[in-house]
């Protein structure tokens, strides 16, 4: 979906197309927030949505007549189209709770409100799954993959974890077999690096496996000799 900003003008100049890919839901808030305030950063409107613009008087006298401001006039232009515009790129389930907004501070801040309280408890409610993550009876891609998406969904929301943590969250979650190499690379004295570590824990899976496709393979041969010779 693309969105378009057009047919208002900034300090005498037309406003420049601007297009946005992603329409706000619950789940695109920061990165329909980032193209957003890109788009209104390069048209200077930003002191309309963090209230920083001083608001003309709507009237003025001019040899002694109350008549309408023409810088009023142009805020009122600007702010409708920015109005206009926000409104278009945010999603079907959001609009209701913005009805009652007048100006694009007013979106902007209502926004700003539900999403920051929103986004708290998603980042809470990801970093508590991670440190409760288990690998057991997952292959070793499988435990790896689904903590890189935590750690993703984490970034999404403006909290990306270090290397250290996200190295630290895999290896808590190993079962006793890798005490080990967990041994090995926490007392490495050069630390390891989030590749590394992968890479060693799916070699040491694809040796235990090897060892015991070994045991099962001798453990047949002995169960089926005694047949043999009886």
């Amino acid at each position: 979906m693309v969105l378009e900003l057009g047919g208002a003008s900034v300090s005498g100049k037309p406003f420049k197309n601007k297009t946005i890919s992603i329409r706000l839901d619950d789940s695109s808030y920061l990165l329909w927030r980032q193209q957003v305030l890109f788009a209104i950063e390069s048209l200077a409107l930003t002191s309309h949505v963090d209230d920083t613009i001083k608001i003309p008087h709507q009237f003025i006298l001019q040899d002694g007549v109350k008549t309408i401001n023409d810088e009023f006039l142009l805020y009122k232009q600007q702010d409708s189209a920015l109005c206009s515009w926000l409104l278009s790129s945010i999603g079907s389930s959001i609009l209701p709770t913005l009805v009652n907004c007048k100006t694009a501070f007013e979106i902007w801040e209502k926004i700003q409100q539900a999403f920051s309280i929103s986004s708290t408890m998603k980042i809470m409610h990801l970093q508590f799954s991670l440190k409760s993550l288990r690998k057991r009876d997952q292959t070793m891609r499988e435990y790896l993959a689904q903590i890189q998406a935590i750690c993703d969904s984490l970034a999404a929301c403006g909290n990306p974890l270090t290397e250290t943590i996200h190295i630290s969250a895999i290896l808590s979650g190993l079962p006793p077999e890798y005490e080990p190499v967990v041994a090995v690379i926490t007392s490495s004295q050069q630390p390891y690096k989030l590749d590394g570590v992968c890479s060693v824990l799916l070699d040491t899976e694809a040796r235990q496996q090897d060892f015991l496709g070994q045991q099962l393979s001798v453990n047949l041969a002995q169960g089926v000799t005694p047949g043999f010779r009886g």
